[in-house]
């Protein structure tokens, strides 16, 4: 029911962009959300490669994964 509404909702433009489907879905992205806001970590991208994909992958299992950088 949300996303149809939050679509609708959205700024049009003129650039043409793809729509490409997550593999994890919305209630999945608001819990790694929420326990984000709820963690001592400052930065998401941290938050998400050392502590949800380590800890958490069998909660998730279609995680997408961040290329680390060195």
């Amino acid at each position: 029911m949300f996303e149809p509404s939050f679509q609708a909702q959205l700024l049009s433009s003129s650039e043409r962009k793809r729509i490409k489907h997550s593999q994890l879905c919305l209630s999945e992205i608001m819990t790694i959300i929420t326990y984000f806001h709820h963690s001592s970590y400052r930065n998401f991208k941290h938050y998400y490669q050392y502590h949800i994909s380590t800890y958490h992958r069998q909660d998730f299992p279609y995680l997408v994964s961040y290329k680390i950088n060195n």
